[in-house]
This record gives C-alpha cells, sequence and structure tokens, in this order.
C-alpha cells in the first residue's frame, strides 16, 4: 500500500445523528492478542521515558512512563484503519464533527514501579484543542501486571458508588472517548502494562 496517504483525513467518521450521551464506549477484543503482540514489535524499539525520578518535578508530578510514536505508513496502516472503525462506531452516539487522524500514534509502556498518569484530559483547549476522541488500547494481558489501572469517571453513574471508576484491563480491548473526559492511570505496583493511545481531530469544540 505504497500510495497511502498518512493522515487518513479521508475516512468518513462524521455521524450526523447522535443517540445517546454516554461518557465512553467500551468494545471487547477489538484487537486480537497476535495483533496486539504486533502493534508492541513496531513501537517497542523507539520507546523513551517520560518523567523519571531524576527528571523534571512537574512532569514527575503527572506522568512517569516511556512512550513511542507509530506514523501512518505500510507497517501500521491497518491499525488507523481498526481504529477509525471504533471511532465512526463511537461517534454514532456523540455526532462530533470529525476530520481525521492529525497525530501518530503514541505507544505507552508502564514498567517501573510507580509509574502513573494523573487525572488529566487529552483535548479541550491550548495547543489541543482540536483533539475530539481518545481511543486506548490495552495491549497487555491483564494477567502480567497489577496497578496501572486505565480509569474513566462514569458520569451516569451515581456520584457515591463505588464503582463509579470503570476500568478497561482486557488484552486487545479499547475505550473511545471524547478527549475532555477526565482520566488516568493508577501506579504501577509491579509487571509492565503497555497501551496504544489515538486521537482523531476536529474543529474545536464552541
Amino acid at each position: 500500500m505504497a500510495d497511502a496517504e498518512p493522515p487518513i483525513n479521508w475516512l468518513p467518521l462524521i455521524s450526523p445523528t447522535p443517540r445517546h450521551q454516554a461518557s465512553h464506549h467500551v468494545v471487547d477484543a477489538a484487537f486480537t492478542p497476535e495483533e496486539c503482540r504486533r502493534i508492541v514489535a513496531l513501537a517497542e524499539p523507539e520507546c523513551a521515558e517520560v518523567g523519571s525520578i531524576e527528571g523534571d518535578d512537574e512532569v514527575d508530578r503527572v506522568r512517569s512512563s516511556s512512550v513511542s510514536w507509530l506514523a501512518a505508513d505500510d507497517d501500521t496502516w491497518w491499525i488507523f484503519e481498526r481504529l477509525a472503525r471504533l471511532v465512526r462506531e463511537a461517534n454514532e452516539g456523540w455526532g462530533f464533527d470529525l476530520v481525521g487522524f492529525e497525530e501518530e500514534l503514541q505507544y505507552t509502556r508502564y514498567d517501573g514501579p510507580g509509574d502513573h498518569y494523573t487525572w488529566h484530559r487529552d483535548g479541550l483547549d491550548g495547543d489541543v484543542s482540536t483533539r475530539k476522541i481518545t481511543v486506548v488500547v490495552q495491549l497487555t494481558d491483564p494477567g502480567g501486571y497489577d496497578g496501572a489501572q486505565l480509569e474513566l469517571p462514569d458520569r451516569l453513574a451515581d456520584p457515591e458508588d463505588p464503582d463509579r471508576l470503570r476500568h478497561v484491563n482486557g488484552q486487545g480491548s479499547a475505550v473511545v472517548f471524547p478527549a475532555y473526559e477526565y482520566h488516568r492511570v493508577t501506579p504501577l505496583r509491579h509487571g509492565r502494562r503497555r497501551s496504544l493511545v489515538a486521537w482523531v481531530a476536529g474543529p474545536p469544540f464552541r
């Protein structure tokens, strides 16, 4: 597929008729374990640390992990296409005006005790104001680590419900949510967790 265009901005991601206002959309087994291993093999060689004990205090307070980036090319095109299908399905409920993938995919590895990402949101204002939807794919078997839980508040749940934080753990599962939703990764206790993050862009929210 040598003539493929990296931005993938031609994919029909717009949904004109919103059907629900759920805070997130979960797809179990969006990728097979073998496909997860393929993604890891593509991204792992370039992984570099973000935040460390010796690093910038402000960065360390917010996050500690290692990341690399996957551009759209012959080796990764199938990943972008799969993610686009997931976004189209989720966006039937939100009806956001979307353009496509304007950034590379972020591969993230949590492998040191305490690695984490505090409560944050991926879009809404500033340099990331065009991010409309976030997709997180769980690449690791949950039996291979403890901690490092991706947590998203369920806006439709009772605030007093102790289970109001949604945990997404299954290998190959994907969670799709508006980029303005707060989420976090809890501190890793042991093992190693890998994930893939994508952002779909569109005109800033008004």
